[in-house]
Protein backbone atom coordinates (compact mmCIF):
# COMPACT_ATOMS: atom_id res chain seq x y z
CA UNK A 1 0.00 0.00 0.00
CA UNK A 2 1.19 3.51 -0.81
CA UNK A 3 1.61 6.17 1.88
CA UNK A 4 2.51 9.54 0.44
CA UNK A 5 4.61 7.98 -2.30
CA UNK A 6 6.15 5.25 -0.10
CA UNK A 7 5.32 1.56 -0.27
CA UNK A 8 4.23 0.25 3.12
CA UNK A 9 4.17 -3.46 3.96
CA UNK A 10 0.57 -4.15 5.05
CA UNK A 11 1.75 -6.81 7.49
CA UNK A 12 4.11 -4.49 9.37
CA UNK A 13 3.08 -2.33 12.31
CA UNK A 14 3.50 0.74 10.10
CA UNK A 15 1.40 -0.87 7.37
CA UNK A 16 -1.42 -1.75 9.74
CA UNK A 17 -1.37 1.72 11.29
CA UNK A 18 -1.50 3.33 7.86
CA UNK A 19 -4.38 1.09 6.77
CA UNK A 20 -6.32 2.06 9.90
CA UNK A 21 -5.67 5.76 9.29
CA UNK A 22 -6.68 5.42 5.64
CA UNK A 23 -9.94 3.77 6.63
CA UNK A 24 -10.59 6.50 9.19
CA UNK A 25 -10.10 9.14 6.50
CA UNK A 26 -12.46 7.30 4.15
CA UNK A 27 -15.13 7.07 6.86
CA UNK A 28 -14.68 10.78 7.56
CA UNK A 29 -15.42 11.54 3.90
CA UNK A 30 -18.18 8.98 3.32
CA UNK A 31 -20.09 9.41 6.57
CA UNK A 32 -18.88 12.69 8.10
CA UNK A 33 -19.00 14.73 4.89
CA UNK A 34 -21.19 12.98 2.30
CA UNK A 35 -23.58 11.33 4.81
CA UNK A 36 -23.95 8.27 2.60
CA UNK A 37 -26.52 5.69 3.71
CA UNK A 38 -27.59 2.23 2.60
CA UNK A 39 -29.43 2.09 -0.72
CA UNK A 40 -28.05 5.31 -2.16
CA UNK A 41 -26.48 5.42 -5.61
CA UNK A 42 -22.93 6.73 -5.32
CA UNK A 43 -20.74 7.75 -8.25
CA UNK A 44 -16.99 8.09 -7.63
CA UNK A 45 -15.35 10.11 -10.43
CA UNK A 46 -11.65 9.19 -10.51
CA UNK A 47 -9.05 11.09 -12.49
CA UNK A 48 -6.34 9.10 -14.28
CA UNK A 49 -3.46 8.67 -11.76
CA UNK A 50 -0.95 8.98 -14.60
CA UNK A 51 -1.75 12.71 -14.72
CA UNK A 52 -0.07 13.13 -11.33
CA UNK A 53 -2.82 14.76 -9.28
CA UNK A 54 -4.69 11.78 -7.81
CA UNK A 55 -3.84 8.17 -7.03
CA UNK A 56 -6.09 5.15 -7.50
CA UNK A 57 -6.03 3.98 -3.87
CA UNK A 58 -7.94 6.91 -2.33
CA UNK A 59 -11.03 6.69 -4.60
CA UNK A 60 -11.01 2.90 -4.47
CA UNK A 61 -10.89 2.96 -0.65
CA UNK A 62 -13.74 5.46 -0.46
CA UNK A 63 -15.81 3.38 -2.90
CA UNK A 64 -15.26 0.27 -0.78
CA UNK A 65 -16.24 2.12 2.39
CA UNK A 66 -19.49 3.30 0.78
CA UNK A 67 -20.27 -0.24 -0.41
CA UNK A 68 -19.83 -1.59 3.10
CA UNK A 69 -22.49 0.88 4.23
CA UNK A 70 -24.89 -0.66 1.70
CA UNK A 71 -24.59 1.93 -1.06
CA UNK A 72 -24.63 1.04 -4.75
CA UNK A 73 -21.29 2.37 -6.00
CA UNK A 74 -19.88 2.94 -9.48
CA UNK A 75 -16.43 4.32 -10.35
CA UNK A 76 -16.11 6.46 -13.48
CA UNK A 77 -12.57 7.11 -14.78
CA UNK A 78 -11.89 10.51 -16.38
CA UNK A 79 -8.93 12.34 -17.87
CA UNK A 80 -7.67 15.91 -17.81
CA UNK A 81 -10.17 18.71 -17.16
CA UNK A 82 -11.41 20.43 -20.30
CA UNK A 83 -13.80 23.23 -21.25
CA UNK A 84 -16.60 20.67 -21.72
CA UNK A 85 -17.40 17.73 -19.41
CA UNK A 86 -16.43 14.24 -20.63
CA UNK A 87 -19.10 12.25 -22.50
CA UNK A 88 -21.45 10.40 -20.21
CA UNK A 89 -20.65 12.35 -17.06
CA UNK A 90 -23.82 14.47 -17.02
CA UNK A 91 -26.04 11.40 -17.34
CA UNK A 92 -24.13 9.50 -14.68
CA UNK A 93 -24.35 12.44 -12.27
CA UNK A 94 -28.08 12.83 -12.92
CA UNK A 95 -28.57 9.16 -12.06
CA UNK A 96 -26.68 9.35 -8.75
CA UNK A 97 -27.66 10.40 -5.26
CA UNK A 98 -24.09 11.32 -4.30
CA UNK A 99 -21.12 12.12 -6.56
CA UNK A 100 -17.61 12.14 -5.08
CA UNK A 101 -14.95 13.75 -7.26
CA UNK A 102 -11.36 12.60 -7.03
CA UNK A 103 -10.89 14.67 -10.17
CA UNK A 104 -10.24 18.27 -11.06
CA UNK A 105 -13.41 18.46 -13.13
CA UNK A 106 -15.39 18.43 -9.88
CA UNK A 107 -13.74 21.69 -8.89
CA UNK A 108 -14.42 23.54 -12.13
CA UNK A 109 -18.07 24.38 -11.41
CA UNK A 110 -17.81 24.53 -7.63
CA UNK A 111 -19.62 27.90 -7.50
CA UNK A 112 -22.37 26.77 -9.90
CA UNK A 113 -25.64 25.15 -8.86
CA UNK A 114 -26.20 22.86 -11.84
CA UNK A 115 -29.75 21.97 -10.84
CA UNK A 116 -28.96 18.29 -10.25
CA UNK A 117 -30.37 16.72 -7.12
CA UNK A 118 -27.16 14.75 -6.55
CA UNK A 119 -24.98 15.84 -3.66
CA UNK A 120 -21.56 16.76 -5.05
CA UNK A 121 -18.42 16.29 -2.96
CA UNK A 122 -14.97 17.40 -4.12
CA UNK A 123 -12.05 15.70 -2.38
CA UNK A 124 -8.86 17.71 -1.90
CA UNK A 125 -7.38 14.68 -0.15
CA UNK A 126 -6.08 13.45 -3.49
CA UNK A 127 -4.00 10.47 -2.44
CA UNK A 128 -4.08 7.65 0.08
CA UNK A 129 -1.37 9.45 2.05
CA UNK A 130 -3.41 12.66 2.22
CA UNK A 131 -6.61 10.80 3.11
CA UNK A 132 -4.84 8.94 5.92
CA UNK A 133 -3.11 12.06 7.25
CA UNK A 134 -4.41 14.60 9.74
CA UNK A 135 -5.73 16.49 6.73
CA UNK A 136 -8.13 13.68 5.80
CA UNK A 137 -8.85 12.36 9.29
CA UNK A 138 -9.68 15.66 11.04
CA UNK A 139 -13.35 15.36 12.04
CA UNK A 140 -15.30 16.95 9.19
CA UNK A 141 -18.08 18.13 11.46
CA UNK A 142 -15.54 19.96 13.64
CA UNK A 143 -14.09 21.60 10.55
CA UNK A 144 -17.58 22.74 9.54
CA UNK A 145 -17.96 24.31 12.99
CA UNK A 146 -14.64 26.09 12.52
CA UNK A 147 -15.68 27.37 9.08
CA UNK A 148 -18.96 28.72 10.46
CA UNK A 149 -17.09 30.41 13.31
CA UNK A 150 -14.68 32.09 10.88
CA UNK A 151 -17.57 33.14 8.64
CA UNK A 152 -19.33 34.71 11.62
CA UNK A 153 -16.13 36.45 12.72
CA UNK A 154 -15.88 38.13 9.32
CA UNK A 155 -19.52 38.63 8.35
CA UNK A 156 -20.36 41.31 10.90
CA UNK A 157 -17.25 43.42 10.39
CA UNK A 158 -17.10 46.96 9.04
CA UNK A 159 -13.44 47.06 7.98
CA UNK A 160 -10.80 44.46 7.13
CA UNK A 161 -7.05 44.96 6.73
CA UNK A 162 -4.80 42.46 4.94
CA UNK A 163 -1.01 42.49 5.13
CA UNK A 164 1.93 40.14 4.64
CA UNK A 165 5.68 40.17 5.37
CA UNK A 166 6.51 41.08 1.74
CA UNK A 167 4.58 44.33 2.03
CA UNK A 168 0.98 43.62 1.05
CA UNK A 169 -1.26 46.35 2.44
CA UNK A 170 -4.93 46.19 1.49
CA UNK A 171 -7.97 47.58 3.20
CA UNK A 172 -11.69 47.40 2.52
CA UNK A 173 -15.17 47.23 3.98
CA UNK A 174 -16.20 44.06 5.72
CA UNK A 175 -19.33 42.07 4.83
CA UNK A 176 -21.39 44.23 7.20
CA UNK A 177 -21.08 46.92 4.49
CA UNK A 178 -20.48 44.81 1.36
CA UNK A 179 -22.18 41.37 1.17
CA UNK A 180 -20.07 38.24 1.20
CA UNK A 181 -19.18 36.76 -2.19
CA UNK A 182 -21.08 33.58 -3.19
CA UNK A 183 -19.95 30.36 -1.50
CA UNK A 184 -19.46 27.07 -3.30
CA UNK A 185 -22.36 24.83 -4.35
CA UNK A 186 -20.43 21.64 -3.57
CA UNK A 187 -19.22 20.06 -0.36
CA UNK A 188 -15.49 20.43 0.09
CA UNK A 189 -13.56 17.62 1.73
CA UNK A 190 -11.72 18.37 3.85
CA UNK A 191 -13.33 21.68 4.73
CA UNK A 192 -10.42 24.06 4.47
CA UNK A 193 -11.59 27.62 3.62
CA UNK A 194 -14.34 29.97 4.81
CA UNK A 195 -16.77 31.67 2.45
CA UNK A 196 -15.08 34.17 0.11
CA UNK A 197 -15.09 37.84 1.06
CA UNK A 198 -15.94 40.31 -1.69
CA UNK A 199 -12.97 42.44 -2.76
CA UNK A 200 -14.97 44.85 -4.91
CA UNK A 201 -14.35 47.80 -2.57
CA UNK A 202 -10.83 46.89 -1.39
CA UNK A 203 -7.90 49.17 -2.20
CA UNK A 204 -4.17 49.09 -1.59
CA UNK A 205 -1.23 46.98 -2.74
CA UNK A 206 -0.79 43.21 -3.03
CA UNK A 207 2.73 41.88 -3.39
CA UNK A 208 2.75 39.05 -5.93
CA UNK A 209 5.50 36.47 -5.48
CA UNK A 210 6.54 33.06 -6.81
CA UNK A 211 3.70 32.28 -9.25
CA UNK A 212 0.42 33.37 -10.74
CA UNK A 213 -1.68 30.20 -10.83
CA UNK A 214 -5.08 29.12 -12.18
CA UNK A 215 -8.12 28.91 -9.94
CA UNK A 216 -9.23 25.53 -11.29
CA UNK A 217 -12.24 27.10 -12.99
CA UNK A 218 -11.41 26.86 -16.70
CA UNK A 219 -8.59 25.40 -18.75
CA UNK A 220 -5.91 27.52 -20.40
CA UNK A 221 -2.25 27.19 -21.32
CA UNK A 222 0.19 27.99 -19.92
CA UNK A 223 -1.70 27.59 -16.64
CA UNK A 224 0.81 29.43 -14.46
CA UNK A 225 3.39 32.19 -14.68
CA UNK A 226 6.65 32.23 -12.71
CA UNK A 227 7.61 35.49 -11.01
CA UNK A 228 11.42 35.64 -10.61
CA UNK A 229 11.01 38.52 -8.17
CA UNK A 230 8.04 40.14 -6.41
CA UNK A 231 5.76 42.54 -8.26
CA UNK A 232 3.25 44.94 -6.70
CA UNK A 233 -0.36 44.95 -7.87
CA UNK A 234 -2.02 48.29 -7.17
CA UNK A 235 -5.72 47.78 -6.44
CA UNK A 236 -8.42 50.45 -6.35
CA UNK A 237 -11.98 49.49 -5.47
CA UNK A 238 -11.57 45.89 -6.53
CA UNK A 239 -9.75 46.65 -9.79
CA UNK A 240 -6.08 46.23 -10.64
CA UNK A 241 -4.94 49.60 -11.95
CA UNK A 242 -1.27 48.74 -12.57
CA UNK A 243 1.58 46.36 -11.79
CA UNK A 244 4.87 47.76 -10.47
CA UNK A 245 8.17 45.96 -10.67
CA UNK A 246 10.88 44.87 -13.07
CA UNK A 247 9.64 45.91 -16.53
CA UNK A 248 10.26 42.49 -18.10
CA UNK A 249 8.24 40.71 -15.39
CA UNK A 250 5.43 43.27 -15.52
CA UNK A 251 5.27 42.82 -19.27
CA UNK A 252 4.89 39.05 -18.88
CA UNK A 253 2.17 39.50 -16.23
CA UNK A 254 0.22 41.88 -18.44
CA UNK A 255 0.54 39.53 -21.40
CA UNK A 256 -0.64 36.59 -19.27
CA UNK A 257 -3.70 38.52 -18.10
CA UNK A 258 -4.47 39.69 -21.63
CA UNK A 259 -4.26 36.14 -22.96
CA UNK A 260 -6.52 34.62 -20.29
CA UNK A 261 -9.04 37.47 -20.39
CA UNK A 262 -9.10 37.39 -24.17
CA UNK A 263 -9.64 33.63 -24.30
CA UNK A 264 -12.78 33.85 -22.18
CA UNK A 265 -13.92 37.41 -23.03
CA UNK A 266 -13.75 38.51 -19.39
CA UNK A 267 -12.45 41.69 -17.70
CA UNK A 268 -8.78 41.29 -16.82
CA UNK A 269 -8.66 43.88 -14.04
CA UNK A 270 -11.27 42.51 -11.63
CA UNK A 271 -10.16 41.41 -8.17
CA UNK A 272 -13.33 39.56 -7.27
CA UNK A 273 -12.89 38.06 -3.79
CA UNK A 274 -10.49 36.39 -1.37
CA UNK A 275 -10.26 33.94 1.50
CA UNK A 276 -7.55 32.37 3.65
CA UNK A 277 -7.12 28.75 4.71
CA UNK A 278 -8.29 27.28 8.00
CA UNK A 279 -6.98 23.68 7.96
CA UNK A 280 -3.57 23.34 9.62
CA UNK A 281 -3.26 19.78 8.31
CA UNK A 282 -3.10 21.08 4.74
CA UNK A 283 0.38 20.69 3.26
CA UNK A 284 2.28 20.08 0.04
CA UNK A 285 5.06 17.53 -0.41
CA UNK A 286 7.85 18.57 -2.72
CA UNK A 287 8.83 21.86 -4.33
CA UNK A 288 6.25 24.26 -5.81
CA UNK A 289 8.37 24.63 -8.95
CA UNK A 290 7.71 20.98 -9.82
CA UNK A 291 4.08 21.87 -10.60
CA UNK A 292 2.96 25.35 -9.47
CA UNK A 293 -0.66 24.56 -10.42
CA UNK A 294 -0.74 21.45 -8.22
CA UNK A 295 1.07 23.32 -5.43
CA UNK A 296 -1.38 26.24 -5.45
CA UNK A 297 -4.44 24.02 -5.62
CA UNK A 298 -3.10 21.82 -2.82
CA UNK A 299 -1.91 24.41 -0.31
CA UNK A 300 -4.74 26.96 -0.62
CA UNK A 301 -6.52 25.53 2.44
CA UNK A 302 -3.58 26.15 4.78
CA UNK A 303 -3.83 29.10 7.20
CA UNK A 304 -0.39 29.99 5.87
CA UNK A 305 -1.93 31.31 2.65
CA UNK A 306 -4.58 33.77 1.53
CA UNK A 307 -5.59 33.71 -2.12
CA UNK A 308 -7.34 36.24 -4.30
CA UNK A 309 -9.71 35.36 -7.16
CA UNK A 310 -8.85 37.68 -10.06
CA UNK A 311 -9.47 38.06 -13.80
CA UNK A 312 -13.23 37.73 -14.26
CA UNK A 313 -16.25 39.30 -12.56
CA UNK A 314 -17.45 35.97 -11.13
CA UNK A 315 -16.14 33.53 -8.54
CA UNK A 316 -13.48 32.22 -8.59
CA UNK A 317 -12.18 34.20 -11.58
CA UNK A 318 -9.34 32.63 -13.56
CA UNK A 319 -6.03 33.82 -12.06
CA UNK A 320 -5.04 33.32 -8.44
CA UNK A 321 -2.78 35.46 -6.29
CA UNK A 322 -1.21 33.45 -3.46
CA UNK A 323 -0.22 35.57 -0.44
CA UNK A 324 1.97 33.77 2.10
CA UNK A 325 1.86 34.35 5.88
CA UNK A 326 -1.13 36.72 5.81
CA UNK A 327 -2.26 38.88 8.68
CA UNK A 328 -5.98 39.69 8.57
CA UNK A 329 -7.43 42.23 11.01
CA UNK A 330 -11.21 42.62 11.16
CA UNK A 331 -12.50 45.59 13.17
CA UNK A 332 -9.31 45.57 15.20
CA UNK A 333 -9.36 41.80 15.90
CA UNK A 334 -6.47 39.83 14.42
CA UNK A 335 -8.09 36.71 12.93
CA UNK A 336 -4.94 35.51 11.13
CA UNK A 337 -1.46 36.60 12.22
CA UNK A 338 1.52 35.76 9.99
CA UNK A 339 -0.25 32.74 8.56
CA UNK A 340 -1.66 31.38 11.83
CA UNK A 341 -5.40 31.29 12.50
CA UNK A 342 -6.12 32.87 15.89
CA UNK A 343 -9.01 30.77 17.17
CA UNK A 344 -9.20 32.84 20.35
CA UNK A 345 -10.65 35.66 18.26
CA UNK A 346 -13.48 33.50 16.89
CA UNK A 347 -17.00 33.32 18.31
CA UNK A 348 -18.02 30.14 20.11
CA UNK A 349 -19.17 27.29 17.81
CA UNK A 350 -22.88 27.32 16.99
Amino acid sequence: MSAGGRIVDDTSDAGRAFAADLQAGAVNLVSGCAGITAGQKVLVVAEDPALGWFDEIAPRTVAGTARRLGAEVAIMPVGNPADAPPPGLAGAVADADVVIFFARIGDQDRFVDDGNTALRVVSYARTAGALASAFGRRDHRKMLELKRAVDRALQGTDEIEISCPLGTRLRGPGPAKVPMAPDVAVRRFPMCVPAPVSARAFSGEVVLADYLTPTGSRVYSPPWLALPEPVIAEVESGRTVRFRGAPAIVERIEAHYAAVAGRFAIPADVVHSWHAGIHDGCSFEGQPATDPDLWSNSIFGSPGYLHFHTCGDYPPGEICWMVAAPTIIADGRTIWRDGTLNCQELPAPD
